[in-house]
C-alpha cells in the first residue's frame, strides 16, 4: 500500500491518500500515518468507512485508550467512543452537542493528558462547522529566545470547570454537566513548555478554555500573559482550518496543537461525529 501525503499547511496539518483504513494496516504504513501525524500535529485521512469497532481498533494502532469523563455521552456498545451529535432521540441528544467551541488541548485538565484524539465523520452539516487547529510548536518557535527562555521556568493550572463552565454559561443550558463529573476532575498543574516525546519540539501547553493561571505569578500577570500567549498562538500563519466532509477520519496531536470548534452551522442539519481519545504521557 502506497501512501502519499500532501500538506495542508505550512505549519500545520497533512493529508495522506491511497489509504483504506477498513482494511489491514502493515506496520510500516502505520508508522509513515504516525511519523506525519507526530512532525504535522493533524493528520487527515478523507473517504472513510468505518465501523465503530474499526475506528476503536486503529485508535489502538496509537496506544492505550482513555475515555471522556462525561460518561453520558459515550456509546454504550463502545464506551471508548465520545458521540459528538447534534441530533436528538425522543426529546434528548444522543451525543454532547456542542462540544470544544473554545480553544483547548484535549485533556489538559488530566494528570495524564491525551496525546491523539481520532475523529471519524458521519454526518455534517453543508455549511459550516469548521474546526480550527494551531501550532503549539510553531508558536513557541516564533517567540523570541528571551521569552522562550522565561516561559520554560514557569508551570500552570488547568481547570475542567473552567473550559466546562464557558459551555454551560454560554453555549449549552440544555446538557449541564454534573457536579460528579467535576469533582472527577479536580485542577492539575502542567509546564507551560512542555518537550513532544516523539519529535523533541518544544510546544506551548497552555490554551485559553482550560488553563487557568500561571503558578509562580500574580494573578493579574498570568491573566496577560495567558491572553498575549492565545492570541500570539492563533495567529491565521499558525492556523489550519478544517471543513468537515462525511468519512473523514482526522487525528490531532494534543502535544502539539490546540484546537477550536466554530458553531456556525444550521442546526438544523444533522452532525454526527465519533471520537475516540488515546492516553498521553505525564508532562513533567
Amino acid at each position: 500500500m502506497a501512501v502519499e501525503f500532501t500538506k495542508l499547511t505550512p505549519n500545520i496539518g497533512i493529508e495522506a491518500h491511497g489509504i483504506d483504513l477498513a482494511e489491514p494496516l502493515g506496520d510500516n504504513v502505520f508508522k509513515s500515518l504516525y511519523d506525519a501525524f507526530a512532525t504535522n500535529s493533524v493528520l487527515l485521512i478523507r473517504g472513510q468507512k468505518l465501523t465503530p469497532d474499526q475506528h476503536v481498533a486503529f485508535a489502538k494502532r496509537f496506544g492505550e485508550l482513555d475515555r471522556h469523563v462525561l460518561s453520558e455521552n459515550l456509546m454504550s456498545d463502545n464506551p471508548e467512543i465520545f458521540v459528538v451529535s447534534n441530533v436528538k432521540e425522543k426529546g434528548e441528544y444522543v451525543g454532547r452537542a456542542k462540544a470544544g467551541w473554545f480553544w483547548h488541548s484535549d485533556f489538559s485538565y488530566q494528570e495524564i493528558p491525551a496525546q491523539a484524539s481520532i475523529m471519524h465523520t458521519l454526518e455534517c452539516p453543508t455549511a459550516g462547522g469548521d474546526t480550527l487547529f494551531a501550532s503549539a510548536g510553531a508558536a513557541f518557535d516564533a517567540l523570541s529566545p528571551s521569552m522562550q527562555s522565561f516561559l520554560e521556568g514557569l508551570t500552570a493550572v488547568h481547570d475542567f470547570a473552567l473550559g466546562s463552565s464557558i459551555v454551560q454559561n454560554r453555549l449549552n443550558k440544555q446538557q449541564m454537566i454534573k457536579q460528579e463529573h467535576f469533582n472527577e476532575r479536580p485542577p492539575v498543574s502542567h509546564p507551560v513548555v512542555r518537550v513532544h516525546p516523539d519529535t523533541g519540539r518544544k510546544t506551548l501547553f497552555v490554551d485559553p478554555g482550560y488553563t487557568d493561571y500561571i503558578e509562580e505569578l500574580t494573578r493579574e500577570e498570568s491573566d496577560n500573559l495567558l491572553d498575549y500567549l492565545g492570541r500570539h498562538a492563533t495567529q491565521p500563519q499558525f492556523v489550519y482550518r478544517h471543513h468537515w466532509q462525511p468519512g473523514d477520519i482526522l487525528c490531532w496531536d494534543n502535544r502539539g496543537a490546540w484546537h477550536c470548534a466554530i458553531g456556525d452551522y444550521d442546526d438544523d442539519e444533522r452532525r454526527m461525529m465519533h471520537r475516540v481519545t488515546v492516553k498521553g504521557t505525564a508532562t513533567t
